[in-house]
C-alpha cells in the first residue's frame, strides 16, 4: 500500500468513527477536506492532493452523492486558496449546530 494511501485510510477510519459515533446521536459530521501539491514559490509535493481527493473519494462512497453534497468539501490545487478556503468555514459555520463535529483535514505544506 502506498504510503498516501495509508494516511489516507487512517484518516478515513477516525472520520468514519466520528460519523457513526456522532451520527447515532441525531449528530452531524461535516468535512473540509484540503489538498495542495502544486506550489507557486517552494517545492512542489507529491501525494498530498491525491490523499485529500482519496479521502474524499471513500466519504463519497460510503455517504452517497447526496449527503456528500451535504456534509463534504473537497478544495484541490488551485481551488484551495486562502479566500476559497475561509469561504468554505464560513459556510460550514452556518451549518454546523452545537453537538455536531466539524473536520477539517489538509494536506500540504505548513506553516505559521
Amino acid at each position: 500500500m502506498k504510503k498516501h494511501h495509508l494516511v489516507a485510510t487512517i484518516l478515513f477510519t477516525i472520520g468514519a468513527f466520528l460519523f457513526f459515533t456522532v451520527s447515532s446521536s441525531m449528530a452531524e459530521v461535516y468535512y473540509l477536506i484540503v489538498g495542495v501539491a502544486d506550489y507557486k514559490y517552494v517545492n512542489d509535493l507529491q501525494y498530498s492532493d491525491d490523499d485529500a481527493t482519496d479521502l474524499y473519494k471513500l466519504l463519497y462512497g460510503h455517504l452517497g452523492k447526496k449527503a456528500a453534497k451535504k456534509y463534504t468539501k473537497l478544495l484541490v490545487d488551485k481551488k484551495a486558496k486562502k479566500k476559497s478556503i475561509k469561504a468554505q468555514i464560513k459556510r460550514f459555520t452556518k451549518k454546523v449546530d452545537p453537538g455536531d463535529t466539524f473536520v477539517f483535514f489538509f494536506a500540504g505544506h505548513g506553516a505559521y
